[in-house]
């Protein structure tokens, strides 16, 4: 008897997180605007640093002026009323890099959600601020990175804000992306993002057009055997590029190219999600990492005006923080200037990482080493 076909996958692999704005930030120029991110203290650490990007200063803000403080919640999903540890900026780095701030040494419980609180405490912050930023609001479905309800109660990882030094705090976002934590035994946590990048502001190397293929490399766990039946992308179309295909190598060797997508159905939104299928399941292990997906146009003689773009989450390439991306650090934006080579040359840049997910084969998501049937459980990587 032939076997029914199951429309929903019950296992996926990949990033899910639904990149929807651009960059987010704040300038610090009163000395009453708080910038406050929340975090999820998953297990009981002590807190050592904490990392945020500068987007740029005006005046000359100083080291000592740039705090970061850490308050408890409230229960209510905003900061407490007490700040429960404050460190200044080891230093105030040029516009674009990454700030720094050491020495905290609160112990964290456990399961609890925690705020870092920036504050500009020059004397005179009108003329002397930092304008910190981060990766905006409604990434969304970030794999435990934030949680929220409808009436924005936030528990997780978080935004809000405040102009009357925490009287009320407004502007809420849910599920950021931004600082990075050290903790005191030398592990990391946090999604250091600086900025996103949305498919209309998307660079022609964000993109696929006419033989150009941008996408993701990653590695998948070890010891399994994925049967990967479909492939998803957060991306858009701009312009009128051909019918939309994604393609699976393993390497730089071509495994599978899933069947089109017609173009004319597929719209010009900045938050587009397209999957495709393949004919048959692609086996995907780890003793053949790292593998690449990437999005192509049909018609090879589109010039980028007629484009495919991914949506982008650009990283901190900080060695402590690359290890953090997902995929269990392997997760790296890819692409190839010519798909007619053989075999291509792919160009990765490791600050940058894409939503994509592959879908395991319904009738079978793992290869079984005792026969039977794949597996059951509802699961992300």
């Amino acid at each position: 008897m032939a076997a029914n076909q199951t429309r929903l996958p019950s296992v996926m692999l990949g990033w899910y997180a639904n990149v929807q704005s651009n960059t987010s930030s704040l300038s610090l120029n009163a000395a009453a605007t708080w910038l406050a991110l929340q975090f999820y203290s998953e297990q009981a650490k002590t807190l050592n640093t904490v990392r945020l990007n500068l987007q740029s200063k005006t005046g000359t803000p100083t080291a000592a002026g740039c705090t970061c403080d850490l308050y408890s919640d409230n229960g209510s999903g905003n900061p407490s009323g007490t700040s429960l540890e404050s460190r200044p900026a080891d230093s105030v780095p040029a516009n674009g890099l990454w700030m720094q701030w050491s020495g905290f040494t609160t112990a964290l419980t456990a399961h609890t959600s925690y705020w870092l609180v920036f504050k500009n405490n020059t004397a005179t912050p009108a003329s002397n601020f930092p304008t910190y930023q981060w990766g905006g609001t409604g990434v969304g479905n970030t794999n435990l990175m934030g949680n929220w309800s409808s009436t924005v109660n936030f528990w997780g990882w978080n935004k809000v804000q405040t102009g009357n030094s925490g009287g009320t705090w407004t502007t809420g976002q849910n599920a950021v992306m931004g600082p990075r934590l050290g903790y005191s035994d030398g592990t990391y946590d946090g999604m250091p993002v600086s900025g996103l990048t949305r498919p209309t502001n998307a660079l022609t190397t964000d993109s696929s057009f006419g033989k150009q293929e941008a996408g993701v490399k990653f590695n998948v766990p070890a010891n399994m055997k994925f049967n990967c039946k479909a492939v998803w992308f957060n991306m858009c179309k701009v312009g009128s590029p051909g019918n939309l295909t994604f393609k699976i190598y393993q390497g730089t060797t071509l495994l599978a190219t899933s069947l089109a997508i017609p173009a004319g159905i597929i719209g010009g939104s900045t938050n587009d999600t397209w999957t495709a299928y393949f004919a048959s399941p692609v086996q995907l292990t780890s003793a053949n990492n790292p593998y690449r997906l990437t999005m192509v146009d049909a018609t090879s003689a589109d010039t980028s005006t007629n484009r495919y773009c991914l949506n982008i989450a650009n990283w901190d390439t900080d060695s402590n923080s690359l290890p953090l991306k997902p995929m269990d650090g392997s997760l790296t934006e890819t692409m190839t200037t010519d798909n007619t080579a053989g075999p291509p040359v792919f160009t990765d840049t490791a600050g940058n990482v894409a939503p994509f997910l592959l879908f395991g084969d319904t009738s079978g998501e793992f290869t079984s080493t005792g026969g039977g049937g794949g597996a059951t459980s509802n699961a992300y990587w």
